[in-house]
């Protein structure tokens, strides 16, 4: 707290060009009154929080900050609350809880989001911690009533959105209809608004607005497309890099699949979590600097549970800094360098993260057609170091390569059984 005490009279540009501009308007349009009109371009529940702050104080500097840190101290106290629930052990007698609170409520990434900038990105990445954990503990009601809250909130919240999907098909324990309490809690998050005259379908008018506000790949943020070409090239890639996206969680959805690859320990569930929000960063257009902050907790989050993960962890919030302290205080620098990292730290984690699917320590996993010759029956070489002879990763082209010939095998002894083949070889 005193560190983020110290940062109390800084201000960001988007303090002074947008949030403290926007505290002063909903102050003379009446406060509450001012919900019947969109003011700045987030959704009608950060306008109501920004109105319910006009009545506590006239300084927008001191609401923005309070606001924020209240955020980091209750997002941090979850997450020791979630890590030291699931390893079963005591909130006052094991190091769990207190590691996790600080490393949480200490992270870099935090004390500048909050202190300095006076965003509150904890607030919609707290609601997403709650979800995930809901959703391991198989609570699917109260996880999707957040996730609405969450969504209503940022629309970044979207970037856990595959994560859910792919754990309905490879787990199928409830319904795609526990969507519906997130669309309801999303529509009331906007009650204020309707009160005073706002259109039902709002929320999702300024969600529509704000998706199609930036046209450029990439702002302020270590995107793979910055190794390709200029941000001005939005009109002519933006598609191809959308659909580019949607294929790589395809093929992770596929990989998941095949080899029954289904998230069981909290464990899993970061994992999967850290893999899809980086996926979705890194790739997809129009990312900002400050959409990394719940990659960042979930690497937390992932590093305590499994302290292998740290390298990951520490490098991503290197380069996260590195944009931070370009925006806030131009300390930094666009090095095409820091964009590799980023790039390499992916790709790491992505073999890291297909190892595990495959199963720990080169152990391979049936995949989910049985037909054809077993994985074992495959020649020894294609899994074995040439020097060592000890098993190696899986690899990633072998996919689709495997699983064509295991469509081919399952036909070929089908047609063989119809009497097919034989015909053809007669002709």
């Amino acid at each position: 707290l005193k560190i983020r005490w110290e940062a109390r009279y800084f201000e960001s540009a988007d303090i002074l060009g947008a949030l403290i501009p926007w505290f002063h308007e909903i102050q003379e349009l009446g406060q509450w009154k001012a919900l019947g009109t969109q003011v700045g371009d987030y959704n009608i529940l950060y306008q109501t929080l920004i109105a319910l702050g006009t009545y506590l104080t006239d300084s927008p500097n001191r609401f923005y900050k309070g606001t924020a840190i209240l955020s980091d101290l209750i997002l941090a106290l979850s997450c020791a609350y979630m890590l030291t629930r699931i390893s079963r052990k005591s909130f006052l007698r094991d190091n769990v809880f207190y590691v996790a609170y600080t490393c949480v409520f200490l992270l870099p990434i935090a004390i500048l989001d909050s202190a300095y900038w006076g965003q509150c990105d904890s607030l919609y990445t707290l609601f997403l911690m709650w979800t995930l954990y809901l959703l391991y503990e198989k609570k699917f009601c109260p996880a999707f009533l957040l996730y609405g809250i969450a969504f209503a909130f940022k629309l970044q919240s979207v970037f856990l959105l595959p994560f859910i999907l792919i754990l309905y098909l490879s787990r199928r324990e409830f319904s795609l209809l526990n969507f519906l309490y997130s669309l309801v809690s999303f529509w009331l998050s906007g009650i204020g608004g309707y009160l005073n005259g706002r259109s039902l379908l709002a929320p999702f008018e300024i969600y529509m607005k704000q998706s199609s506000a930036y046209h450029s790949m990439y702002l302020n943020c270590e995107s793979f497309w910055k190794l390709m070409c200029p941000p001005e090239a939005y009109e002519q890639t933006a598609k191809f890099a959308i659909l580019f996206t949607i294929a790589l969680l395809g093929l992770a959805l596929y990989a998941v699949l095949t080899f029954r690859a289904t998230p069981s320990s909290f464990e899993d569930f970061l994992r999967y979590a850290v893999w899809v929000c980086w996926t979705m960063l890194l790739f997809l257009p129009a990312m900002h600097e400050r959409y990394t902050y719940p990659l960042d907790i979930l690497l937390v989050l992932l590093t305590i549970t499994n302290v292998k993960y740290a390298l990951f962890a520490f490098f991503e919030i290197l380069t996260s800094l590195n944009t931070y302290g370009y925006y806030l205080f131009q300390a930094s620098t666009h090095d095409p360098f820091f964009t590799l990292i980023q790039v390499g730290l992916w790709f790491a984690f992505t073999a890291r993260c297909y190892r595990s699917l495959v199963g720990s320590k080169g152990d391979f996993v049936q995949p989910a057609s049985t037909a054809g010759p077993p994985i074992e029956q495959y020649p020894p070489h294609l899994f074995q170091s040439q020097n060592s002879g000890k098993p190696v990763g899986f690899p990633l082209f072998f996919v689709p390569v495997h699983s064509f010939m295991t469509w081919l095998s399952e036909w070929r002894y089908s047609a063989a059984r119809r009497g097919i083949c034989r015909r053809v070889l007669a002709r």
